[in-house]
């Protein structure tokens, strides 16, 4: 909470495994009194797997959505650090094992709804192993596919999970901040 709100009460009025919803009286600075609904979700990883030529997307059934999304594989963390989840959402949800794993971002999801922050972890040197999904999982296929190709599944709307689409442009920017270094 910003120290120029003050928080005056908050409310549990939901919560699953998954999600947790308050809603927060505060106090603004002007005086004002205001209500926010806050979602609260565990933070999580998003992980880009990358070969260093290809990168590989995943598609699943996301219910909320009623459609297939393609994207990176992301997942809870649970009892795991971040690193540990990463690997282990990677090896369930695109089958792949990584050799090297690196944390690069992290971002929020949407600060005006949720606390959720999305950490972006790269995983290269890849070996394939045989993917394990959850059973509350609908994944359809997995891909691999260039650089370009991910800019042209954004540009044509074939990829439209926000968290993937802000990940791969963190990614180019870290890139070009490591390569100008």
């Amino acid at each position: 909470m910003p120290s120029n709100c003050k928080r005056l009460k908050s409310k549990e009025v939901y919560r699953n495994p998954w999600i947790w919803l308050t809603e927060d009286k505060v106090i603004a600075p002007n005086g004002r009194r205001l209500t926010f609904g806050v979602v609260h979700k565990k933070h999580f990883p998003l992980i880009i797997p990358c070969d260093g030529k290809y990168f590989t997307l995943i598609q699943q059934y996301r219910y909320v959505v009623r459609s297939v999304s393609w994207e990176f594989p992301q997942g809870h963390v649970g009892t795991k650090t971040m690193l540990q989840a990463a690997r282990a959402e990677l090896h369930e949800e695109a089958g792949w094992r990584a050799n090297r794993i690196k944390y690069l971002k992290s971002f929020w999801i949407n600060p005006g709804l949720t606390d959720q922050i999305c950490y972006i972890i790269l995983a290269t040197g890849l070996i394939k192993v045989r993917s394990e999904p959850d059973p509350g999982e609908d994944i359809r296929a997995t891909k691999q596919v260039s650089l370009s190709q991910i800019d042209k599944m954004i540009a044509d709307g074939s990829i439209k999970d926000g968290v993937t689409i802000a990940a791969i442009n963190l990614f180019k920017i870290c890139a070009k901040v490591l390569t100008a270094a």
